[in-house]
C-alpha cells in the first residue's frame, strides 16, 4: 500500500529500510506494524570506539590504520553484517542482541555511515556519520635529547604531526627541576653530581583524543672540571707576593715567612707546582725565586748551569748550594716539581727536589751561615727572578705554571711519590710518601698552606692567607699573563 505518513528523522536518530514498499518502518528498534504484518528490525544506538579488547577509550575517532568499536543497538542477530561506508569491518563478533564487537579496516580520513545489515531479511539499520577515521599523532622529535648541561638552563620543543591540534603531558615522572608544557615546551635546570641519563615517557593527544606515547631520554653532562693554568709571555711578565702581607697569630708571626716565629731559622717547607715551557729565552728561566739579597735566595728554574745555553735543566738555587740534577727538560710538555726542606740536627736543613715524583737531587750541606728570616723582607716572585717593583722582569719564564703551592712546617713529600692527577687544596690526602696537610698553623701541629695560586681563572691566592698578589705585567715592554683554562689534569 502507500505510505500514508512520513516521520522527519532527527540527526541523533537511527532508521532501518527493507525496501520502499516495506510493511514496517522501525525508528531506533521499534516495531511499526503496516497491512503486511510486524516484524522486529535491528537498531543502532552508540557507537564507541575500544582498544584491541574491546575496552572502552575517550577516542572519539578511529585510527586511519584501523582499530575496534563496539556497536550497541537492539535486535542484533547471527546474520548480521556490519560495514563502515561501503567497506565489511574485517572482523566481528555478535556478543548479544545488543552489542556487536568488530574489528574495523584502514580507511582514508574521513567521516562515514554505519550500515548493519540483516542478511536473511535484508532489513538494514543506518548510523549516519556513524564513524570518524582520524590519524593518530606522529611523533617527530627524537627519543633522545641531548646537549644539555647540569646546572645550566636548557629548553627544547617536544613535537608530534596530526590533522587537529595537540595537547602533550608527561605520563612519567620528569628529571627533577624539568617542566612539561601542554604546547610541547619542555625546560629546566637539572642538577646531577656526574653525567647521567634521564628516562620518561611522553605523550600527544590531538583533538579526537586519540594519543601516541613515545619514550625520550634526557643526557644531562656533568661537565670536566675546568682548570687554569698562568701564561707567562717570552718577552717576560711576572706575578709578585709582597712582603706586606700582615701578621697572624700569636705571638705575631708574618703571615708570608719560612720563618714566622723571628727565630732565625725556618722550619720544614714544601714548594710545589707544575710548569710546561714553550721555548728558548736565551738565558735562565725562573718558575719562582725568593730573594733575600746578593747570592742569598732560593729557586727553581731553568737555565744554562753557568755555561753556554743549552736545552733546559731544571736547576735550584738556595744559599750558595745548586741542586742541578742535569735532566733535559722538553718543551710543551708538562713537569710537576717539589722542592723539600727538613729539619736536620739543631735545625740545619736539608733539601729534596723531585721531579716528576723522583728525587732526582738533593743536598744536607747548606752553607752554615745563611739565615732565612732574611727573606721576611722580600718579595716573592714568580714567573722572574728580582721582578723590581714596577721596573722590570729578569730572566723571566717562557710558558705555562699551574698549581704554585708553598706549605710551611711539613715537608709534603717524604720519599718517591705519585704526582697528583687533581687540581692542588689547602688540604691533601696522606697516602705513600705523602705527609697529610692538616692547615693547622703551628709548629708539630701539622702544615699550612702558606700561597696556593696559578689555578684559576683570575690572579689569586687560594690558601686560607688570601694574600695580594701583583700582575706586572707589560713593565718595560714585557707582555701580559693570561689565565687559560689549560692545565697538567686537562
Amino acid at each position: 500500500m502507500a505510505l500514508t505518513k512520513i516521520k522527519t528523522l532527527r540527526a541523533s536518530e537511527t532508521y532501518n529500510v527493507n525496501s520502499i514498499n516495506a510493511n514496517t518502518v522501525t525508528v531506533a528498534g521499534t516495531s511499526v506494524t503496516g497491512g503486511g504484518g510486524s516484524s522486529s528490525f535491528p537498531g543502532i544506538l552508540t557507537i564507541k570506539v575500544t582498544s584491541n579488547n574491546y575496552s572502552f577509550l575517550d577516542d572519539t575517532s578511529v585510527n586511519t590504520s584501523g582499530g575496534f568499536i563496539q556497536v550497541n543497538g537492539v535486535n542484533f542477530n547471527a546474520n548480521c553484517t556490519l560495514l563502515i561506508g561501503s567497506n565489511n569491518v574485517t572482523s566481528s563478533a555478535l556478543v548479544n542482541t545488543t552489542t556487536i564487537q568488530a574489528q574495523v579496516p584502514a580507511a582514508a580520513a574521513g567521516t562515514y555511515h554505519v550500515y548493519l545489515i540483516d542478511s536473511v531479511t535484508g532489513y538494514t539499520a543506518i548510523k549516519p556519520n556513524g564513524l570518524t577515521h582520524s590519524p593518530f599523532p606522529v611523533w617527530g622529535t627524537a627519543n633522545t635529547l641531548s646537549g644539555v648541561t647540569s646546572n645550566t638552563n636548557f629548553n627544547t620543543t617536544l613535537s608530534a604531526n596530526s590533522d587537529s591540534n595537540i595537547v602533550y603531558s608527561n605520563t612519567t615522572v620528569l628529571p627533577t627541576g624539568s617542566t612539561l608544557l601542554a604546547n610541547g615546551y619542555f625546560y629546566g635546570n637539572v642538577s646531577v653530581g656526574a653525567t647521567t641519563t634521564f628516562s620518561f615517557d611522553a605523550k600527544a593527544t590531538d583533538v579526537e583524543l586519540q594519543d601516541t606515547s613515545k619514550t625520550f631520554s634526557l643526557t644531562v653532562t656533568k661537565p670536566s672540571a675546568v682548570y687554569y693554568s698562568y701564561l707567562f709571555p717570552s718577552n717576560g711578565a711576572a706575578l709578585v707576593v709582597g712582603n706586606g702581607q700582615g701578621n697572624s697569630g700569636s705571638p705575631s708571626r708574618p703571615k708570608f715567612s719560612v720563618d714566622p716565629d723571628f727565630i732565625g731559622r725556618d722550619e720544614e717547607w714544601t714548594v710545589e707546582g707544575w710548569f710546561k715551557c714553550l721555548g728558548s729565552n736565551g738565558d735562565e728561566q725562573h718558575i719562582f725565586q725568593w730573594s733575600g739579597g746578593t747570592n742569598l735566595f732560593m729557586r727553581v728554574a731553568m737555565g744554562n748551569n753557568g755555561s753556554t745555553w743549552r736545552e733546559p735543566s731544571l736547576a735550584t738555587y738556595y744559599g750558595d748550594n745548586s741542586l742541578y740534577p742535569n735532566i733535559n727538560i722538553n718543551y710543551n710538555t708538562w713537569y710537576h716539581f717539589a722542592l723539600c726542606r727538613i729539619n736536620q740536627q739543631n735545625y740545619v736543613g736539608a733539601y729534596y727536589l723531585y721531579l716528576n715524583g723522583t728525587l732526582v737531587n738533593s743536598t744536607t750541606t747548606p752553607s752554615s751561615s745563611y739565615n732565612h728570616s732574611n727573606f721576611q723582607g722580600y718579595d716573592f716572585n714568580i714567573g722572574a727572578q728580582n721582578a723590581v717593583a714596577n721596573q722590570y722582569m729578569y730572566r723571566p719564564f717562557n710558558g705555562y705554571i699551574s698549581n704554585l703551592r708553598f706549605t710551611r712546617y711539613l715537608r709534603v713529600y717524604t720519599g718517591d711519590f705519585t704526582v697528583p692527577t687533581s687540581p692542588l687544596t689547602n688540604t691533601q690526602s696522606a697516602s705513600t710518601n705523602i705527609a697529610a696537610i692538616t692547615n693547622v698553623d703551628g709548629p708539630g701541629n701539622g702544615g699550612r698552606v702558606m700561597l696556593l695560586t696559578a689555578q684559576s681563572s683570575t690572579i689569586i691566592d687560594n690558601s686560607v692567607n688570601a694574600l695580594t698578589i701583583t700582575d706586572r705585567s707589560g713593565l718595560s715592554g714585557g707582555g701580559t699573563i693570561q689565565r687559560v683554562a689549560v692545565s697538567p689534569f686537562s
